[in-house]
């Protein structure tokens, strides 16, 4: 058993143990390794074997959906505490969700996600937390969440780009950087370097405050000290993954960057200005007018050929066992609100 700021782990150990991070991996939330690594890789190999035959899925998708990498399965990480004996049905519930979520037009929050894989564990583990308990540290576990939520963004733009591009619908795609390149006219490359900004900021305070909520003298119960530190490792686990899985780092992509670089739209139209960064360097010598969003749930910016939807999904209540927990995605378009006539931004 090994501890992390107190905390013991009884199944995982740090991820420095099995070499350094991936030269694209922008994350600083602490990422453990489950010791059964070797088990939950060949639950995963077996999964995308039977689980074709048994529930009438394309084995193809199934194997292209990245859970299983050149290092390991996704569950490894980003569940680094399950316990042995769940491994094979945790792993195939895993292929399930990464799999639907390449399918179902409708897609599942990320947020969400982590939230309910994370909960499975802690109830496996007799952590039973109230929705006071959650709702106590979601001012902190919202950011690590949120933070994760835009690294999935940054990692999987030219994925969402392709699948959209092909399936003729790019008015939905619900990616940050798209509504950077379409909304503010940031190129790919100013668009990634926001969301990396925005990540390490997010973090950064998140763990400022999680430190500060841990040495407090709150009351806190041990089934909410666990939940916390399953909810971190899950995120923090999630972005090593996607920061090496062959589901976002593809070779056979057929649209470019220069494809992508259409969304960028022309600096004569009507842009958004994005509070606290400098404007897009195509905009030299144009102004630009904030554009005006509706409520996070609802709010879209216009494309050049149609409307482009934020990556913002409301919020859904899910409820595992007893144990509730509200999935938000929180988008960066709170930082995109509509400026007072005397704000708008004009570039010399």
């Amino acid at each position: 058993m090994s501890t992390y700021q107190g905390y013991p782990f009884q199944f995982s150990e740090p991820v420095e143990t099995i070499g350094p991070a991936p030269d694209r991996f922008y994350s600083t939330l602490p990422v453990r390794v489950s010791k059964f690594s070797d088990q939950i890789r060949l639950a995963g190999e077996k999964a995308k074997e039977t689980l074709p035959a048994r529930l009438g899925i394309d084995s193809k998708l199934l194997i292209r959906n990245g859970t299983l990498t050149s290092c390991g399965h996704v569950v490894s990480w980003m569940l680094p505490e399950c316990p042995p004996h769940l491994i094979p049905s945790v792993v195939e519930l895993a292929e399930l969700i990464c799999y639907l979520d390449g399918r179902c037009a409708a897609r599942w929050g990320h947020s969400s996600v982590l939230m309910f894989m994370a909960s499975i564990i802690s109830l496996t583990k007799g952590q039973r937390v109230s929705p006071q308990e959650i709702d106590s540290v979601s001012y902190f576990v919202d950011k690590i969440l949120l933070s994760s939520s835009l690294l999935n963004d940054l990692y999987s733009f030219p994925k969402e780009f392709e699948e959209h591009s092909s399936a003729g619908n790019m008015d939905t795609i619900g990616n940050a950087m798209a509504l950077l390149m379409s909304g503010y006219g940031y190129n790919e490359d100013e668009a990634a370097n926001i969301l990396k900004r925005e990540i390490s900021e997010l973090e950064e305070r998140a763990l400022e405050e999680f430190h500060a909520w841990q040495n407090s003298n709150l009351t806190r119960s041990p089934s909410l000290v666990g939940y916390v530190f399953t909810v971190m490792t899950a995120a923090g686990g999630f972005n090593y993954w996607m920061s090496h899985s062959e589901r976002y780092f593809r070779t056979d992509f057929t649209t470019t960057a220069e494809d992508r670089a259409r969304l960028v739209r022309n600096p004569d139209s009507c842009l958004g200005c994005l509070q606290g960064y400098p404007a897009p360097l195509a905009l030299n010598g144009h102004s630009t007018s904030t554009v005006e969003l509706d409520a996070v749930s609802e709010s879209h910016v216009s494309g050049s050929d149609s409307s482009l939807t934020s990556m913002t999904t409301a919020s859904s209540h899910v409820s595992v066992d007893g144990l509730g927990f509200s999935g938000m995605e929180i988008g960066i378009t709170d930082k995109f609100q509509k400026a007072d006539a005397q704000d708008v931004c004009h570039l010399e």
